[in-house]
C-alpha cells in the first residue's frame, strides 16, 4: 500500500489520477481514479440582468453542504449604497442543510433608486456538528433602469480641424423625470471605434457548459485582439482576462466523472460538445496567462 499527497489548484474542478506500479516478480500494475476538488461550503445568489425602478422580487438564493454532516447557516443580504430597500424580515436567514444538499432561501426587496452598478453583498456563515465554522461571501451586481419603455437617439458627424458639429435633441413630455442621460464617444481612427464593439463581448458566464461557451468563445476572439493590437486600454485588457479566468473556472466544473464534457456535468460526456470544449480550450490557452 502506498500513500501520497499532494496540493490542489483554487479550481473547482476534478483531476485524474493515475497509478502505475511494478511488483518484484516484474508484474505490471494500474489504477485509475479521480479526485473532486470543490467547496464544503457556499452560497449561490440569482440576480436578475436588469431591473425597473420599484421593481419589488424575491432573490432566489441556494446554500449548499458538500460535508458529511448537518450544518445551521446563517445568511445575510445586505445592499450597497442606498440604490435598494431590502425587506427586514428576509434580511437574514436561518437554515438547517442536509449533508450533501442545498436548499432555497429568498431574500426580498425593492430598487428604490436608479443605478448603473446596483451590487448586493450575500455573506453567509456555517456550523457543522463538530462546530468546525464555515464561511462564505458573494457579491452580485445588477442594473436599474428608470420605470417605463426606454427611447434612445443616436446622431454622429466627422470631426475636421475646421468644422463644428451641432446637434439638437427633443425630449417627450412624458419622459421620467432624471432618466435623460447623455454620452459622447470621440473616435480618433476606425481601430478605436473597434476595441468598444469588442468590450460589448465581455459578458459574465452563466448556465450550462453550452451558455457558458457561448458566451466566454466570442470573449476569447476579443482577446486575441486586444493582445495583438496597440493602444488598448490595460483596464480593458485586464477586464477580459478576468472574466476568462471566470469562464474557465466554470467551463471545467462541467467536467464528466467519465471522461469528457457535458451540460451540466453528468455521465456520460458529450462527444460533440467535449470536442468543442476543446478547440475553445486550446484557444483560451494562446490569450489566458
Amino acid at each position: 500500500t502506498v500513500t501520497a499527497s499532494f496540493s490542489l489548484s483554487d479550481s473547482v474542478t476534478s483531476f485524474h489520477v493515475i497509478v502505475e506500479a511494478v511488483s518484484v516478480d516484474g508484474s505490471l500494475g494500474l489504477g485509475v481514479g479521480s479526485v473532486i476538488s470543490k467547496k464544503p461550503f457556499f452560497i449561490e445568489p440569482r440576480l436578475p440582468v436588469e431591473l425597473s425602478l420599484r421593481d419589488s422580487i424575491l432573490l432566489p438564493v441556494t446554500v449548499s453542504n458538500n460535508v458529511n454532516s448537518e450544518i445551521k447557516s446563517t445568511l445575510l443580504a445586505d445592499p450597497v449604497g442606498s440604490w435598494a430597500t431590502v425587506s427586514a424580515a428576509m434580511r437574514t436567514s436561518s437554515l438547517t442543510v442536509g449533508p450533501g444538499t442545498s436548499v432555497r432561501t429568498y431574500v426580498g426587496f425593492e430598487a428604490a433608486a436608479v443605478a448603473n452598478q446596483a451590487a448586493l453583498i450575500f455573506r453567509a456563515s456555517a456550523t457543522d456538528a463538530a462546530t468546525r465554522q464555515y464561511d462564505d461571501e458573494v457579491r452580485k451586481s445588477t442594473r436599474v433602469v428608470p420605470f417605463g419603455f426606454p427611447i434612445e437617439v443616436h446622431k454622429s458627424g466627422l470631426l475636421t480641424e475646421t468644422e463644428v458639429q451641432n446637434f439638437t435633441f427633443g425630449f417627450s413630455k412624458t419622459m421620467v423625470p432624471g432618466s435623460a442621460n447623455l454620452s459622447v464617444n470621440v473616435y480618433p481612427s476606425p481601430l478605436a471605434s473597434l476595441t468598444q464593439a469588442l468590450e460589448a463581448l465581455i459578458r459574465e458566464p452563466f448556465g450550462c457548459f453550452e451558455q457558458t461557451s457561448s458566451t466566454s468563445y466570442p470573449l476569447v476572439m476579443a482577446a486575441q485582439y486586444f493582445k495583438t493590437h496597440q493602444g488598448v486600454d490595460p483596464e480593458l485588457i485586464q477586464k477580459s482576462q478576468d472574466m476568462l479566468e471566470k469562464s474557465y473556472k466554470k467551463l471545467v466544473s462541467f467536467e464528466s466523472k467519465s471522461g469528457g464534457f457535458e451540460w451540466s456535468g453528468e455521465s456520460p460526456g458529450h462527444e460533440a460538445l467535449t470536442a468543442y470544449g476543446l478547440l475553445q480550450f486550446t484557444d483560451m490557452n494562446q490569450v489566458f496567462a
